[in-house]
């Protein structure tokens, strides 16, 4: 007798847009519903980089976002079946150098250089930013609630959200023909912002 193993495969979000508002809510939604879509019963969904910073990645100020946008997030990714969440970057730190340098570029020391983690609630230098406190109550409202949000199930209504792989496969085609082109463009243009931003959106 001869054991065979079934290879699975669990999909993973990487969830990266700053707050939670009338123009990413219907986003976050979809992720969660397609994902659950292609997921076997013993599949939960999760975040494996859910993105949890201010926005001031560069430490220029360049973005800054509201305070509740991780907990927002946080709780829509709950309330669709999420089971786990890993907060990104959730504290800063330093980059060490190699022992033996390569004199490639950087030498392991990161883009940003030696110091990152500069949009983390918590800095490099162990400080709080001012998204903290609001995570921080998030996380504590959450866990007190653990053993019901471990074997909750979303209600849903019998509407079908409808999604076309193919129309996402446009990599690759002959450049040189002008009807695959313009087919392509087409399919491009009109794939997601109808479907997402404005029936999405109404339904929700």
């Amino acid at each position: 007798m001869r054991a065979t193993h079934k290879r699975q495969v669990h999909f993973r979000s990487d969830i990266y847009f700053g707050d939670l508002n009338m123009e990413t809510f219907q986003d976050l939604y979809l992720i969660n519903g397609m994902m659950d879509a292609v997921h076997t019963t013993d599949q939960p969904l999760t975040s494996i980089e859910f993105n949890c910073g201010n926005g001031n990645f560069g430490e220029n100020y360049g973005g800054r976002y509201d305070p509740s946008a991780a907990d927002l997030k946080a709780r829509m990714c709950i309330a669709q079946g999420n089971r786990l969440l890993n907060y990104y970057l959730f504290a800063g730190g330093r980059n060490y150098r190699l022992d033996e340098l390569r004199s490639d570029g950087n030498d392991r020391i990161a883009a940003t250089g030696e110091r990152h983690g500069f949009a983390a609630p918590i800095n490099p230098e162990g400080d709080e930013n001012y998204t903290y406190p609001r995570m921080a109550e998030s996380i504590q409202t959450m866990m007190a609630q653990a053993r019901q949000l471990a074997v909750m199930k979303e209600e849903r209504d019998q509407v079908v959200f409808g999604f076309i792989p193919d129309y996402f496969m446009t990599e690759y085609r002959y450049p040189k023909s002008s009807v695959m082109n313009m087919i392509y463009q087409n399919i491009e243009e009109f794939r997601t912002h109808g479907a997402w931003e404005i029936m999405g959106r109404a339904l929700l």
